[in-house]
């Protein structure tokens, strides 16, 4: 520590001086004598701290020396202590262990000892036990035995009855039996030829009506036919009328608005069919921010019970252009056109699923796939083939395709599902219904338990005030004389009528 403070006041004092000469004109020559002066004060100072770390260096020696020996010094006495008290410690453990072992051959001998005892009695009563049992063996053996004679002696005698009631039931039930075997036999004789004489007549008669309804028939029918050709033929001039109109037909069908409003007008009457009008909206916006409208929506319950429906929307969609060209590759069976016929409605269904999905999918107002409604079921049919268009249809554009059928037993389902949603509700509010039940009727019990509780308390004041009190004032009573009986019942039905004018005037 001394020597770092005089380090760093040499340092501050050539650093005075070395400012102190900068200040003066000449300070080339200040500078090479203070840099004389500074090389001989480093000088001295390294001596000084090499005398100084000399110095230090035996004292430290002096000191670990003294330190090594003290150390040892106490490790010995702690070694010489240990030892002492290791050996008195072994000497208490062996004093403790030979009085266990010797309480222990005490505990043992008296174990021993009483097992003996306690054997010798089980063995004594084991003797008793025995001879009592076998006794007891012998007597039910004995009493067994004769009840099985007495039982076999029963047996063969209810067998010798059993089996003369039989013989007799056999001979009676065989000698029925050819009696009604008799009896059946007459009378299914006659039956047969009550019948072989029904038939006779009523094949004449058949006959009969036949011939005269054939004549008949025949005649009416080669006048009916005259008359449909004459008809036929004036159909056929209206048949080459509507043959021209046909292909207007077409041509009107080929309309989009056209074929969009069959698939609509099909759909609604699917949705009116097994929906209720509050189960299904037309028409509904279910993209926020949005002008466009879905043709209809079936509204599913929300999360929060009575707040806004979740929406499945269902879209028609009717392909016609590309439907009517696969047709007529079936028809003309070319493989080619019915590949690219394929191919064309494949790209339109694609393009109307991709229209549905950007325009009406939108969680959480509406679920997160939609409906493509096809009116026809052969298009559904030629549709449902394709498994990999439907798996891609419903992968990649969340669209389910539903023809008329299914979709009617997809919306059964669905009500049938409402129906239990609405029955759940009404579940749980008879259960709430039951637990203000439960409330009240608890209530109206501790009700009656008080009721009771007056009732017994009136009743025990009654019982004291017919008993002891009437007793007293029959007692004071005695010495008074009876008066008459009509007197008696004039007084005190007039004391009576004044009591109640009383009471009417108090109310």
């Amino acid at each position: 520590m001394e020597l770092t403070l005089m380090i760093i006041t040499l340092v501050a004092v050539l650093a005075n001086i070395i400012i102190s000469l900068l200040k003066k004109p000449s300070a080339e020559a200040d500078a090479a004598r203070l840099i004389s002066m500074m090389q001989q004060e480093l000088d001295r100072l390294s001596a000084t701290i090499r005398t100084d770390l000399s110095n230090q260096k035996s004292e430290f020696n002096n000191s670990f020396s003294a330190l090594k020996s003290e150390l040892d010094q106490n490790l010995q006495a702690n070694r010489t202590e240990l030892g002492n008290n290791m050996e008195s410690l072994r000497k208490t453990i062996e004093d403790k262990i030979t009085e266990f072992s010797s309480a222990l051959t005490q505990s043992t001998n008296i174990s021993i000892e009483k097992q003996d005892q306690i054997r010798k009695e089980t063995q004594a009563r084991l003797g008793e036990f025995n001879e009592s049992m076998n006794k007891a063996l012998d007597a039910l053996t004995q009493s067994f035995n004769q009840k099985l004679l007495d039982f076999g002696q029963l047996q063969k005698q209810s067998s010798e009855s059993y089996l003369s009631k039989h013989d007799e039931i056999k001979k009676s039930t065989d000698t029925n039996l050819e009696t009604i075997r008799k009896t059946v036999e007459e009378k299914l004789e006659k039956l047969q030829a009550a019948n072989s004489e029904k038939l006779e007549e009523m094949r004449q008669t058949v006959d009969e009506k036949l011939q005269k309804t054939l004549n008949t028939r025949l005649a009416e029918s080669f006048k009916q036919v005259q008359d449909q050709l004459e008809k036929v033929h004036t159909g056929l001039g209206e048949m080459t009328n509507m043959a021209k109109d046909v292909g207007g037909l077409k041509n009107a069908l080929t309309n989009v608005k056209a074929k969009g409003i069959i698939g609509e007008i099909q759909l609604e009457s699917l949705l009116n069919s097994f929906l209720s009008p509050q189960q299904y909206e037309a028409n509904v916006q279910v993209k926020a921010n949005s002008g466009e409208r879905v043709e209809f929506a079936i509204c599913l319950p929300g999360k929060d019970e009575g707040g806004k429906p979740l929406y499945l929307p269902i879209d028609s969609k009717f392909p016609l252009t590309p439907y009517e060209k696969l047709l007529e590759a079936y028809d003309e069976a070319d493989s080619n056109k019915i590949a690219s016929a394929r191919k064309d409605l494949y790209s339109s269904i694609k393009a109307s699923a991709k229209t549905i999905q950007d325009k009406y999918i939108d969680p959480p107002n509406t679920t997160d796939w939609a409906i493509m409604f096809l009116p026809s079921e052969g298009l559904y049919a030629e549709l449902l083939q394709n498994t990999q268009l439907v798996m891609e249809l419903q992968k990649d554009y969340q669209i389910a395709l539903a023809g008329p059928t299914i979709l009617g037993a997809y919306i059964n389902s669905l009500q049938m599902g409402f129906k239990t949603l609405a029955i759940q509700k009404s579940s749980s509010e008879v259960w709430k219904l039951l637990g203000a039940v439960k409330t009240e009727f608890g209530r109206f019990g501790d009700v009656l338990e008080k009721a009771q509780k007056k009732i017994a308390g009136a009743g025990s004041d009654l019982d004291a005030l017919v008993g002891t009190r009437t007793r007293k004032i029959q007692a004071k009573l005695r010495k008074v004389e009876e008066l008459p009986q009509k007197e008696a019942t004039a007084l005190l039905d007039m004391d009576i009528l004044e009591l109640e004018a009383d009471e009417e005037d108090e109310a």
